[in-house]
């Protein structure tokens, strides 16, 4: 659907009902969409999201914005949009919490911003970026106590799409289990002209910042006590 919005008065908590169900609690595929408001995805079976963009042929969330958007307890990822294209998305004031996987997948994303952004205590990684994201904005993200990396860039197959010209500012990426940050890409296959500035990374069970990306400028980063290296350049 297109030019639509969904609205959760504040203080309402849209949840399952009854007997534990499957899939997902809202699926925005489309433009010009809106989404706000609490969503508790307990008694979702072990597929179930809370928000998702669906996983058909051709799914988007473009020119479109989630803002004031709290997910949480999902049995697979609190917000899912590993198969969906991102254009001109808007991530304003969003947490993500206990997911059983990632916090937050996205596939594929263009020109969209995150900002405040908020993934704590989830399965896996607490915001997890895939396939050749270019020219994103993301600031004011903090990730903590994640299972996995705090914040992951990173290509999964052998793409001629890199991760290039994204911006990461102001990140806190604190007590997660494997990287706090790392941006990646797969194989020879890696991004090109990013920019990684005002980056926090304490206390994580891997590197403190891990950066795999040509032409790129990292500053402005502290470490301390992560088990692996504070700031790794490869």
């Amino acid at each position: 659907g297109s030019s639509a919005g969904l609205v959760v008065k504040p203080g309402v908590v849209v949840a399952p009902g009854g007997a534990a169900l499957s899939g997902t609690l809202v699926i925005a595929n489309g433009s010009f969409l809106w989404v706000e408001g609490t969503f508790d995805a307990t008694g979702l079976g072990v597929s179930g999201s809370g928000i998702t963009a669906g996983s058909g042929y051709g799914a988007s969330f473009a020119f479109s914005e989630l803002r004031n958007v709290t997910v949480q307890n999902s049995a697979n990822y609190d917000i899912d949009f590993n198969s969906a294209a991102l254009t001109d998305a808007v991530f304003q004031r969003v947490v993500a919490k206990y997911a059983a996987a990632s916090g937050i997948v996205v596939g594929a994303s263009t020109k969209s911003r995150f900002r405040q952004v908020q993934s704590i205590g989830n399965g896996a990684a607490g915001l997890y970026i895939q396939g050749g994201s270019r020219y994103n904005d993301f600031g004011q993200i903090v990730a903590s106590n994640n299972a996995g990396a705090g914040l992951q860039m990173s290509n999964l197959t052998n793409s001629l799409t890199l991760q290039t010209q994204n911006v990461l500012h102001d990140i806190v990426a604190a007590n997660n289990g494997g990287y706090g940050v790392i941006f990646t890409g797969f194989n020879t296959y890696i991004g090109t002209n990013n920019t990684l500035s005002n980056l926090l990374a304490v206390n994580n069970g891997s590197d403190g910042v891990y950066v795999s990306s040509r032409a790129s400028h990292v500053f402005d980063v502290t470490t301390a006590n992560n088990s692996g290296n504070g700031i790794v350049m490869a």
